[in-house]
């Protein structure tokens, strides 16, 4: 094994509700492992960040995995080739059936296998067997910029009253290749505001977080099957302050065999996600139009991908996926009139029109490519 290589197996649960960092004393009782701080002004040994690596407050980053042997090296060798001097890396695998396991055995990180439970049981996974006072995510086929963390501390450190900061991020395609630069800012309102119009974090490595959120909100919802980050953003922004910088911390790579290619089931998450907050922003006739906003942007967005999915998968009129034209009828009703008219349309133009329609980003009203998670 590598040096620094550990195995952990994670038993099944479903709580949103991550372990407190702890470990065991060796005689059946806990022991906490830093005492209690502000994490943006003390290490764990209590001294001030940045002056040597051990003394430099510990900065978890969690990659989360599934059958990812193909880019988890570039992930991994950027978060090695971090600036900040003090960092742990924990994989957690949920139940590769490829060469990831061997992969991961060629680097110093933790290694924590897992039954498959999706990717928020293994971000959660990773939160519990984690010890640092902060906490970056890293999707197995993205990568952290070299200065990433260092930044993403940086922001913290400068606004000690923010849970969570988010940095700019940088698209790649496929092949490493630069492919743009996500343009957050500037920020004209509160952070929870602008998500409801949009998931404008988009990379999940672009936020790093005060461990303390998790603690007092809880982990990723065990209970989604995608727009699982933009339920955290929403959750933590709606109590806690957050800051965004203008810092490149990650990057975000554009590819085909992520999961939210289905639109079906992006549309049915996502607004599930965000229909949860309405309870929420009742009597506030700001945020009720940012809301509103984000309903109409995630319909359209969605509901054209939907309606180009259906169409070029060789069902103009949708016969195969009857849920996805009923969908499509109640959300987007323009997207169901479209597949209509598709049936009047020569099959090699129909194509034609598919393969030339821009991607599209997680913010709706931007036309990025989106990556689909898994």
């Amino acid at each position: 094994m590598a040096e620094g290589f550990s195995m952990s197996p994670v038993p099944p649960g479903n709580g949103w509700r991550v372990a407190p960092r702890a470990r065991d004393d060796g005689q059946g009782g806990r022991l906490n492992l830093c005492p209690p701080h502000r994490p943006s002004q003390l290490g764990c040994d209590g001294s001030p960040p940045g002056e040597a690596p051990e003394k430099a407050a510990l900065v978890s980053v969690i990659v989360p995995c599934y059958n990812a042997a193909a880019f988890l090296p570039e992930a991994l060798q950027s978060a090695l080739q971090q600036t900040y001097p003090r960092i742990e890396i924990l994989v957690v695998d949920d139940g590769s059936t490829d060469a990831t396991p061997e992969v991961a055995r060629r680097y110093p990180v933790h290694y924590i296998r897992q039954e498959n439970r999706g990717v928020s049981a293994a971000r959660n996974a990773g939160i519990a067997h984690s010890h640092g006072e902060f906490l970056v995510f890293l999707d197995a086929d993205d990568r952290l910029a070299s200065t990433g963390i260092e930044d993403g501390m940086t922001a913290l450190e400068q606004n000690p009253h923010c849970m969570m900061a988010v940095g700019e991020h940088r698209y790649i395609l496929e092949d490493g290749a630069p492919a743009g630069v996500s343009r957050k800012g500037p920020v004209r309102r509160d952070l929870y505001t602008m998500l409801l119009e949009s998931n404008f974090v988009e990379s999940v490595g672009s936020a790093i977080y005060r461990r303390d959120v998790f603690d007092r909100e809880g982990g990723f919802d065990n209970s989604l099957d995608a727009a699982e980050d933009y339920a955290l953003y929403l959750r933590i922004t709606r109590r806690n302050a957050a800051v965004i910088h203008r810092a490149v911390v990650s990057e975000y790579r554009l590819h085909g065999s992520n999961t939210s290619r289905n639109s079906e089931l992006m549309l049915r998450r996502t607004l599930e996600v965000i229909c949860r907050e309405r309870r929420h922003i009742e009597g506030d006739p700001g945020r009720l139009r940012a809301y509103r906003k984000g309903l109409r942007g995630w319909r359209r967005k969605y509901g054209r991908q939907l309606s180009f999915e259906l169409a070029r998968a060789g069902r103009p009129g949708g016969e195969g996926r009857p849920e996805g034209v009923k969908l499509l009828a109640r959300e987007y009703p323009f997207g169901a009139l479209m597949l209509v008219m598709l049936r009047f349309i020569p099959r090699g133009l129909v194509d034609a029109v598919c393969r030339s329609r821009p991607g599209a980003s997680s913010n709706p009203s931007c036309p990025q490519q989106e990556r689909p998670r898994r």
